[in-house]
């Protein structure tokens, strides 16, 4: 077998000075506002019973906000105006149902905003007024039955990349949707779509004239927790690409992530495989993903995977990179 590459670039979102606080599973339910230093620039909040947000004025440096896994049920625009730093705010995993018009209207700097599995049916044409710097919008995971596309048309951000919308119940995609962000990819995968009839082929054949660039459709997880099905949380941001869908070789990945690079596939009588990581060689069950804790800029480069088998090494035909990309600090 000729050996090929398998390599997978990943980029630290961005490199910062400033402090974490971390608060993550302490079954809190409110958020402890006066215990958050005012310099702190990485606030984590996951796993807690949090209802209310509240108002961070105290602390107007937060760059990174994890709200995941608790029960916001209600957003305010009081709540962020004073975060004209925020880059990312994760609201996974919460039981939002209306995105009202201005909510996120001080967030200037914001670049990604994750609502995936929460119970949003509704979201009003001016939601997303302000985010001038979106690029990664998840909202997979919800209740929509029409795709918003008044909502995101209006998002003024120039550099829009991915939108998800996976696991709804939207079931037609308006034909303009191109036109909306030329810069935006989407995905509408576990979405109950149907065909225009105008647009429906009375061909059983598949066109397979342009197979070689059809799309690399990313497949999802899903699983059941407080009685609701979940999307599996999706943390890569593309940096570049040529067709609806196509994953890049680059990723883009928070500071301080815990994920799971793409599953390569091995031969169960192989063993193991071995990543070559900036951070050296780490070894890998052949069922097992390579895991990533803590992410950090010292995470950021090159990874290569290698299959040994019987003291023969192959590069499995697998790419990725990971490189801090620089926001304004």
């Amino acid at each position: 077998m000729q050996p090929t590459t398998s390599l997978f670039v990943l980029t630290l979102l961005t490199t910062t000075v400033g402090k974490t606080v971390d608060y993550t599973g302490r079954k809190l339910t409110h958020v402890p506002i006066d215990s958050i230093a005012s310099d702190a620039h990485t606030v984590r909040l996951s796993d807690n019973e949090i209802s209310h947000l509240g108002s961070f004025h105290s602390t107007p440096h937060i760059r990174y906000l994890f709200m995941d896994n608790n029960r916001v049920n209600n957003l305010s625009p009081q709540t962020f105006q004073t975060l004209r730093e925020l880059l990312v705010l994760d609201l996974d995993r919460n039981d939002i149902g209306t995105l009202r018009d201005f909510t996120f209207s001080a967030l200037a700097t914001l670049s990604d905003l994750l609502l995936s599995n929460n119970l949003i049916s509704a979201i009003s044409e001016r939601a997303f007024h302000g985010l001038a710097s979106l690029e990664f919008l998840e909202l997979s995971g919800n209740r929509l039955s029409v795709f918003p596309r008044e909502a995101i048309r209006l998002i003024p951000s120039k550099q829009l990349m991915l939108v998800l919308l996976m696991v709804n119940n939207i079931s037609r995609i308006p034909g303009d949707i191109k036109s909306l962000h030329p810069s935006a990819s989407y995905q509408f995968q576990g979405n109950p779509l149907l065909c225009p009839e105008e647009d429906s082929s009375r061909d059983d054949s598949p066109n397979v004239e342009n197979v070689s660039v059809w799309p690399n459709i990313r497949p999802y997880g899903v699983n059941t927790l407080r009685n609701r099905t979940l999307v599996m949380k999706f943390f890569f941001i593309k940096g570049r690409h040529n067709y609806f869908g196509v994953l890049p070789n680059t990723f883009y990945v928070n500071e301080h992530y815990d994920f799971n690079l793409p599953e390569v596939a091995v031969e169960r009588s192989v063993g193991y495989y071995v990543w070559n990581t900036p951070t050296g060689r780490r070894l890998v069950p052949a069922t097992k993903a390579l895991e990533v804790e803590d992410f950090l800029a010292e995470d950021s480069g090159m990874y290569t995977c290698v299959r040994d088998k019987t003291g023969d090494h192959h590069v499995l035909p697998h790419r990725s990179v990971a490189v801090p990309r620089s926001h304004a600090v």
